[in-house]
């Protein structure tokens, strides 16, 4: 997301098993936690709904609170076993300057050389790597080059992504992100 997003909120008296009625007037419970004390909030459930479906952990987004804008990231969101719809979300207060820690996802591009050639195929072991970061550095994915397996026992490894400056990738470097499987007789193998 490369707007700012703002969401208005109010602060929450509401608290137990009482914000199940709060959510059947459209409003969503949430805290932030982080530079103060946490606080209980409520926001417009569509709204927040909207715009967390079209963000990632890593987007910082702004929430008006009492007039006051303080710049977040959501930390972990709940939704209902089955329905799948928003019942309560966590914000991580931030600052430009302080240090957050946060899933980053991998996207792949390219294509591996043996698979290329139709040796096999090229197996994605490693969905998103833990980062550390300030907000002004944050990044919202990390790009993992499959070119680089360029022969069957090559395996593209967390040490083998490009880092943005100001990024710090926590995951060990020697942890796989993908590897080639070579077909054999119809079926496939794994290399590592």
């Amino acid at each position: 997301m490369s707007e700012k997003i703002i969401l208005d909120a109010e602060p929450r008296t509401v608290v137990g098993k009482k914000v199940k009625q709060l959510r059947r007037d459209g409003k969503l419970p949430a805290v932030i936690y982080g530079l103060n004390e946490p606080e209980a909030i409520q926001l417009d459930m569509l709204k927040t709904a909207l715009t967390l479906r079209d963000s990632s952990a890593t987007d910082v987004l702004t929430i008006n609170l009492n007039g006051q804008e303080r710049r977040v990231v959501s930390r972990e969101v709940q939704r209902h076993v089955v329905r799948r719809d928003l019942i309560h979300v966590d914000f991580q207060e931030i600052d430009d300057n302080s240090m957050i820690r946060v899933q980053v996802p991998l996207r792949t591009v390219g294509r591996s050389v043996p698979e290329a050639k139709g040796l096999g195929n090229t197996l994605v072991v490693l969905r998103s790597v833990e980062v550390e970061a300030t907000a002004s550095t944050l990044v919202s994915e990390l790009v993992a080059d499959l070119a680089l397996i360029d022969k069957p026992g090559r395996v593209l490894r967390v040490s083998d992504l490009e880092v943005p400056e100001g990024v710090t990738i926590l995951t060990s470097e020697s942890v796989t992100v993908a590897k080639f499987a070579v077909k054999r007789g119809g079926a496939t193998k794994e290399e590592s």
